[in-house]
Order: structure tokens, then C-alpha cells, then sequence
């Protein structure tokens, strides 16, 4: 525990903090700090771009739980690549505290069960699903603040449950190339005045022509007015339950 201050571009094979004050770039040099295998804040406070720009490289898994504190952009923009599953079940993920935007690039499965997922100043947080296998999205819980998602060219945002739910006061927007696996009996909606279906950001939901749409539930389903609007590349039903189109 305490105040640690790598120097130069440091690469280390796990991070492990119960307690204490991790700084990137408390002298306002520019970093690059690589984990090549987990990252766990089960308490204390971690912060990313304190000063500069701190670029922060997860080889597997990162997980925030606990009283776990890690913030991405504190006073300067941040990036944020984790290469296996991402996981809030407690404690709190703080995207941006400023004017900037931190952006979390994720390949793996994306999990939020409790604590807080927030940005609390006039810029926003990025969540970006870029993975080259299926990723499995499973929170019921809302991400606070303007926290935009994207599911990117050639990635697959599978939702795990019909009541899986991308929550937000951002956007959502499905790449064209992209896939999204749909599992709410309401499917997708287009308004973001109603929440309804798997996803319900407030600012904006964009469902693209030239998108994949995997309509996957275990009940009844109907494609909603997110599809209605477009033409999909693929457009794909595996439920016994049935869909119908909207």
C-alpha cells in the first residue's frame, strides 16, 4: 500500500490493491504502463492521467470491487485497453472528472453488478466493444453520466438475458460490421425516451444499416422499432419461442 510513481513505460505481470494511492503520471509526464495479466482495485484509489495522458494496458482481466476507487481521466484524457473480461462489482470505475473523454477499449465480457460506473464533469466516458469473439454484456445496472457505447466493426455484443440492459445517459450506437445478440422480449428500441428492450441510453441509439442483428431469447420476441428503420447485413432468429417483426 501508499503512493507508488513508475518510472519511464513500466510493464508489470499483475496489479493487486486492497488500499493505498496508485498515481500514473503524478509528474506530468505522459505514460504507458502495460499489466500483461490481471488488474484488481478491491480498495483503495487508483488514478490513470492525474497530470498528463496515461495509457493503460490490461493483458487479461480487470476488475474494480469492493471500496475500490479507479479513475481513468482525472485531469487529462485516457485510454484504457483490456484484452480479457471487464468487471464492476462494487466500488467505483470514474470515466472523467473533467472537459476530456476516457475511453475504455474492451475484447472480452463486459460485467456490472454493483458500485458505480460514472463521470462527474462536462466531458464523457467511451465504451468501446471491439473483440474478435463473442462478448457477453450482462448488467441490469445504469452507468451514470454521459457514458456512450459502441459496438465496432466485426465485434459481437452478445446481451446474456432478456434483462440485460446498456444504460446510460450517452449513446449507443451499432457499428455497421457490427453484431448485436438480442434477448429482451421487447427486442431494440429506437426512441431513447423509452425504456423498453436491451438497450436504453437517453441521449441517442443508433442501429446501423449493413449491422448484424442476432435475435437469441428463450421467449417470445419482437424485433422492435430499432430494426424497423434499417437494413440489416445479416438478420438472424434462433428462438424456438419465436420473433415477430415490428
Amino acid at each position: 500500500t501508499g503512493n507508488i510513481y513508475p518510472g519511464g513505460d513500466p510493464t508489470y505481470g499483475n496489479f493487486s490493491a486492497t488500499g493505498g494511492t496508485y498515481n500514473m503520471t503524478y509528474n506530468a509526464i505522459e505514460r504507458t504502463v502495460r499489466i500483461t495479466n490481471d488488474f484488481s482495485m478491491a480498495g483503495g484509489t487508483f488514478f490513470q492521467s492525474y497530470a498528463a495522458v496515461g495509457t493503460l494496458t490490461v493483458g487479461r482481466n480487470f476488475l474494480v470491487s469492493g471500496s475500490g476507487y479507479f479513475n481513468l481521466d482525472f485531469s487529462a484524457a485516457g485510454s484504457l485497453y483490456v484484452t480479457g473480461d471487464f468487471s464492476v462489482q462494487g466500488g467505483n470505475f470514474r470515466m472523467s472528472r473533467d472537459s476530456n473523454t476516457g475511453i475504455l477499449y474492451l475484447a472480452g465480457n463486459f460485467t456490472f453488478t454493483a458500485g458505480d460506473i460514472t463521470e462527474t464533469g462536462t466531458g464523457s466516458g467511451e465504451i468501446i466493444f471491439n473483440g474478435y469473439g463473442p462478448q457477453l454484456y450482462n448488467s441490469s445496472r445504469a452507468a451514470t453520466g454521459t457514458i456512450n457505447f459502441t459496438v465496432a466493426d466485426g465485434a459481437t455484443l452478445q446481451m446474456a438475458s432478456a434483462g440485460s440492459t446498456i444504460s446510460s445517459g450517452g449513446t449507443f450506437t451499432l457499428a455497421a460490421g457490427g453484431t448485436l445478440g438480442i434477448t429482451s422480449g421487447d427486442g431494440i428500441t429506437a426512441d431513447p425516451a423509452l425504456l423498453t428492450g436491451n438497450i436504453r441510453t437517453t441521449t441517442a441509439r443508433v442501429f446501423s444499416d449493413g449491422a448484424n442483428y442476432i435475435y437469441n431469447g428463450t421467449t417470445p420476441q419482437v424485433t422492435g422499432t430499432g430494426l424497423t428503420q434499417h437494413t440489416p447485413a445479416n438478420l438472424s432468429v434462433i428462438n424456438s419461442s419465436g420473433l415477430t417483426l415490428s
